[in-house]
Formats: structure tokens, C-alpha cells, sequence
């Protein structure tokens, strides 16, 4: 097992995230988004957890769900 300080937390979440009550979980540095259902409604509740300065990692296989990304992260600020 690597030293403590090469190991972070690496937690999944699947499922419906805009249902996921996320109150109780640690606030991340990074998201990782796979899949383009909802995203402006994903990119505000991101905004709202996402630690300052933390990355979010869209995989975008589609012209469509990368337009639906940038505009929904440009109305997320």
C-alpha cells in the first residue's frame, strides 16, 4: 500500500446525482461527469458542493452534449 500522503479518497457516485442528498457527504476537489442528462441542473448543484478551485471533467462524445456543458457552465458561473 502506497504512503499515506500518495493515497486520496476516491468515491463513486451512480444513480440520479440531482436526487442524491449530498449534505452528508465530504465536499470534492474533482467531478467527474459521464453522461449529458440534466447537465445544466447537474453544473448548479456541482457549483453548490465543489470544493474552491476544484475541477470538473466532462467526457463529451457528442457536439450536442458539449454545447449543452459550455452553456450550462457558463450559467453556473
Amino acid at each position: 500500500q502506497p504512503p499515506l500522503r500518495y493515497r486520496r479518497a476516491l468515491r463513486q457516485s451512480t444513480g440520479d446525482f440531482l436526487q442524491t442528498a449530498t449534505d452528508t457527504l465530504p465536499r470534492p476537489d474533482a467531478v467527474f461527469i459521464g453522461g449529458s442528462g440534466h447537465l445544466p441542473e447537474m453544473l448548479m448543484k456541482i457549483k453548490e458542493v465543489l470544493q474552491p478551485d476544484g475541477c470538473i471533467v466532462f467526457n463529451s462524445v457528442s457536439a450536442d452534449s458539449k454545447k449543452q456543458f459550455m452553456e450550462g457552465a457558463g450559467a453556473a458561473g
